[in-house]
């Protein structure tokens, strides 16, 4: 079950993508993970720091995807997570 809550961002992104397009399911992602951050900490008052990691860098490049239309910063999200983990 875990797995499926720590993965409903990414499920709710590629949904509302292939109905809409890909801005729409940034902002999607965006709004999903910090709804998730929050209730986390309402119920448990801490958070996991691999969620408050992943929800700073998709909210960083998610939000530079949606200021400038470049889709080209949402591409970077999974490289950017795994460059960070590796240092």
């Amino acid at each position: 079950m875990k797995i499926l809550y720590d993965l409903l961002p990414v499920i709710l992104f590629f949904i509302t993508f292939k109905m809409y397009d890909i801005f729409i399911a940034t902002g999607v992602a965006i709004i999903a993970t910090l709804i998730q951050i929050v209730f986390t900490y309402s119920k448990n008052k801490k958070v996991d720091k691999m969620l408050l990691f992943n929800g700073i860098i998709i909210t960083l490049l998610g939000g530079l995807t949606i200021l400038f239309k470049d889709e080209t910063f949402i591409i970077w999200k999974p490289s950017v997570i795994y460059w960070l983990l590796s240092v």
